[in-house]
C-alpha cells in the first residue's frame, strides 16, 4: 500500500500482524512521521473493534501511551488509524539481548503503571500488556502500543480475543471481566519477563 490515506503518505515497508497491517507514513499536513494501521479483517464487527481502538486512543493523552493522530475510513482503502511513530525497539526485542537490571526495571515499571493509570482513569483497560506492545523509545522511555484488545471495563464480547499467553490474567482467560487489575497482572508478568 503506497497510496495516500487521507492526509497520510505511506513510505515504508508494511508489517502484517494478527489484527492489522502497519506502515510508516508521513503526515502531509505536518511533515511528521506516523504509524498507519489498517485492519486485516474487514468484517463489520472487526472494523467496529478497530475503530473502537482508535476512539479509545483519542481519549487519552499520556507520554507512556502512544499518541493518537487521526482515524477514519478512507473511501478507497477503508478504515485506518494513525498514531505517533515511536522510533525504538520493543521490550521483547530488548530483552532478547539481555534481561534488564532492577535499576532499569523500576523506572520502566513506574512509567508503564502511570500510563495504565491514565487509561484506567478514562475507563479503559489495555487488555494485552506484554513485551511486544511496549516500545522503548530512543531515550529508553517505554510507550504502550496496540490497544487492539482494549475496551471499556466489563465482560468480553462474543468471540473477543483474550490477550497473550503468559501475560493475561487468569480470570480473563476464564471469561471474566476485563478490569484494571487485569492490566496490573499483565504489567507484573511483563516486569518478571524483563
Amino acid at each position: 500500500m503506497d497510496e495516500p490515506v487521507g492526509r497520510f503518505a505511506p513510505g515504508g515497508p508494511e508489517r502484517r500482524g494478527a489484527q492489522g497491517k502497519v506502515q510508516r507514513a508521513v503526515d502531509r499536513s505536518t511533515g511528521g512521521e506516523v504509524a498507519l494501521k489498517r485492519p486485516v479483517d474487514l468484517e463489520p464487527a472487526a472494523v467496529a473493534g478497530f475503530l473502537r481502538e482508535a476512539s479509545l486512543l483519542a481519549s487519552v493523552r499520556h507520554p507512556a501511551v502512544v499518541a493518537h493522530v487521526d482515524h477514519g475510513v478512507d473511501p478507497v482503502l477503508g478504515p485506518f488509524l494513525a498514531t505517533a511513530w515511536v522510533e525504538g525497539v520493543t521490550l521483547a526485542e530488548r530483552v532478547g539481548d539481555a534481561r534488564l537490571t532492577p535499576d532499569d526495571l523500576a523506572p520502566l515499571g513506574a512509567r508503564l503503571a502511570d500510563g495504565l493509570a491514565a487509561l484506567h482513569a478514562a475507563g479503559i483497560c489495555h487488555g494485552d500488556v506484554q513485551p511486544a506492545n511496549v516500545m522503548l523509545a530512543g531515550d529508553g522511555a517505554p510507550v504502550l502500543l496496540d490497544l487492539g484488545l482494549s475496551g471499556r471495563r466489563g465482560p468480553p464480547g462474543p468471540g473477543a480475543a483474550r490477550g497473550t499467553a503468559g501475560f493475561v490474567a487468569p480470570e480473563v482467560i476464564l471469561g471474566g471481566r476485563l478490569e484494571p487489575a487485569s492490566d496490573v497482572f499483565g504489567l507484573g508478568a511483563l516486569l518478571w519477563f524483563a
